[in-house]
């Protein structure tokens, strides 16, 4: 994504003033999400890529976040949980196949 883009710069100009984003329901947004949502906030608020004090780039354009969510509700349409760890898919098919 390109810091000079019109919906990066669209996008910055209307939240340069915002502190914290706060994402409800972020236990149902699929784990691509969350990078296209840290690649579109890198690319408007730290278009350099600057680096923090131990080298790293940090997430979300530097930017203060605030995940809500709640891990008993449905897991997301259209991809895996962010907390799916791969084995809820696995054993819910093998229960389905055991029932047959």
């Amino acid at each position: 994504m390109k810091p000079d883009s019109k919906k990066v710069t669209e996008f910055r100009v209307a939240h340069e003033g915002t502190d914290l984003f706060v994402i409800k329901e972020a236990l149902a947004i699929p784990p691509a999400y969350f990078a296209l949502i840290d690649e579109m906030m890198t690319a408007a608020f730290n278009p350099k890529h600057q680096t923090n004090i131990r080298g790293d780039l940090p997430p979300f354009g530097e930017k203060k976040m605030l995940f809500l969510g709640d891990q008993a509700q449905f897991p997301p349409t259209g991809g895996p949980a962010v907390y799916d760890d791969g084995r809820t898919v696995c054993n819910s098919l093998k229960t389905k196949r055991e029932a047959k």
